[in-house]
């Protein structure tokens, strides 16, 4: 009864009220939701946590108190800008379950703490997550979102952090869907309205893509707490396709807003994704074994659940990379993006054809199908790539080698707009013909073209020639198809320097 009374108020009521009347009245709430938190067994949801066991949430209700509380504050707007802190603020807290007063006096990390509060109560936080994202995405205005984008990227943070654990511990908890998506939504948002505000505080814009690529790359490299203290890192199909969403969202939508970002924010997300090829893609080859009687056994070359996310990440790196030929905007940086990015994918591309060519030369037998395809992959995205001429230049083009060939200015010359990861993804890993390998693009250009048009599509191969020694080793290997694709790169050099 009374909680209906106090709904009845805060629905009716608050016209009548002052803005001071309003915070007041938020504040108490505020202090009502902390009291009524209710939750039995802390210790043991701990432990539990620590222990990396699955264990089952109990799918307890709200409290009225609580429910009433969220639809106050879903429902409040339109408000008086200076109540709009104290409302994000205290939704800060509800998705972080730091409402819960029973752990406060707990010891332990602060991650294990806050999985285990977050556990606690996964229909409130949920239902917070919901109200967040709804008032910051579609409510505050771009000046409130940009005032307030610190603390709530602060909170998402730590709540993303939180998640990485909770996919393991908790798989049914729903938590990890419902924060990913809040989060996609509140930084495509946020990100936005902090860029509208550029120059006027720009130490505060950086410090917070500090925040961001800190969020970023925890949720991309997580770690399970072991009894000894020390970080395992544990597989999760779920938490997996979670990881394939957010990298998706950095390289389509974050990354090319980021002209206020920090070269360590970028090489922070950036190594994150080097991450996750390097374990996946540079893991030892199986080899192939034979049987007592004669004849092979297909070694199952049994892939982690990182496997998809290491190839969006690799996809996107090259996405990347050839977005400095792209036009750059008010608040983009493709080129120094895509010249942070490209070293990396170069070394990352070397290591990963020197892995398969030895373990192909050691080897009587052909190398495993999974393998072979993640090669595949990789020598056509090389096919596909090129590079800003700058970039070019100092990734390995000879010097003193013609740039402006009538071979190179029929190569595709025009700088369209680059497909998203989502897009190209499937794109990139499905098999297709050799000639798609052998590095033809779209959009060819004729012999009249200009001669200034000639030099701005030429000299974009440099990648090529800096791969040209581990390429040259592949065409010793036994798979057809991956020598066919090698040719294809090395016919796009020849080309590249006027010998066809």
């Amino acid at each position: 009864m009374v909680e209906k009374v106090f709904l009845f108020f805060l629905t009716n009521c608050r016209k009548l009220l002052s803005t001071e009347d309003i915070a007041d009245l938020l504040n108490c709430s505020h202090s009502l939701v902390r009291a009524s938190s209710t939750y039995i067994g802390p210790q043991e949801e701990k432990a539990a946590v620590a222990a990396k066991k699955p264990t089952s949430v109990p799918e307890t209700k709200e409290t009225p108190l609580q429910s009433i509380v969220l639809k106050f504050l879903e429902t409040s707007p339109p408000v008086a800008a200076e109540l709009w802190p104290i409302i994000l603020q205290h939704l800060a807290v509800y998705v972080q379950a730091e409402h819960d007063s029973r752990f406060d006096k707990d010891e332990g990390s602060p991650g294990a703490i806050l999985t285990a509060r977050m556990a606690a109560s996964p229909i409130f936080v949920r239902s917070s997550l919901r109200v967040l994202d709804f008032l910051f995405s579609q409510c505050a205005s771009a000046a409130i979102r940009a005032s307030q984008f610190e603390v709530v990227l602060m909170a998402m943070g730590r709540v993303l952090r939180a998640c990485t654990y909770l996919a393991i511990s908790h798989p049914t908890c729903g938590i990890p869907e419902e924060a990913v998506k809040a989060f996609s939504n509140i930084v495509s948002h946020g990100v936005p309205a902090v860029n509208a505000v550029a120059g006027t505080n720009e130490t505060n814009q950086s410090k917070i893509w500090t925040l961001l690529a800190a969020a970023l790359a925890a949720f991309l490299l997580p770690g399970t707490p072991n009894a000894d203290g020390s970080v395992a890192k544990q597989e999760s199909k779920m938490l997996e396709a979670l990881q394939i969403a957010v990298v998706t969202l950095t390289i389509d939508t974050l990354l090319p807003q980021s002209r206020l970002a920090s070269q360590s924010a970028h090489e922070k997300i950036l190594t994150a994704m080097t991450t996750i090829v390097d374990a996946d893609f540079l893991r030892e080859v199986p080899v192939p074994v034979q049987q007592p009687k004669g004849g092979s056994v297909q070694v199952r070359d049994e892939r982690p659940n990182a496997e998809r996310l290491a190839h969006t990440c690799l996809h996107g790196m090259f996405v990347l990379a050839r977005s400095g030929l792209l036009q750059e905007t008010s608040h983009s940086c493709y080129y120094k993006i895509a010249e942070l990015v490209t070293p990396m994918i170069i070394t990352r591309c070397t290591q990963i054809v020197r892995t398969y060519v030895d373990a192909d030369r050691s080897s009587l037998q052909f190398m495993p199908t999974a393998r072979n395809e993640q090669v595949l992959f990789v020598l056509r995205e090389l096919a596909k790539l090129e590079l800003h001429p700058h970039i070019s230049q100092g990734q390995g083009w000879p010097i003193g080698l013609p740039k402006t060939t009538k071979a190179a200015s029929k190569r595709s010359g025009s700088i369209g707009e680059e497909k998203t990861v989502a897009e190209t993804s499937n794109e990139a890993s499905a098999t297709g013909s050799t000639e798609s390998t052998a590095g033809s693009t779209s959009g060819a250009s004729t012999s009249t073209v200009d001669d200034s048009t000639s030099k701005l599509n030429a000299g974009r191969r440099g990648h090529l020639f800096k791969l040209m020694p581990v390429l040259s080793d592949c065409l010793s290997i036994k798979d057809a198809e991956l020598r066919d694709s090698v040719l294809g790169l090395l016919h796009i050099v020849c080309r590249e320097m006027g010998l066809e």
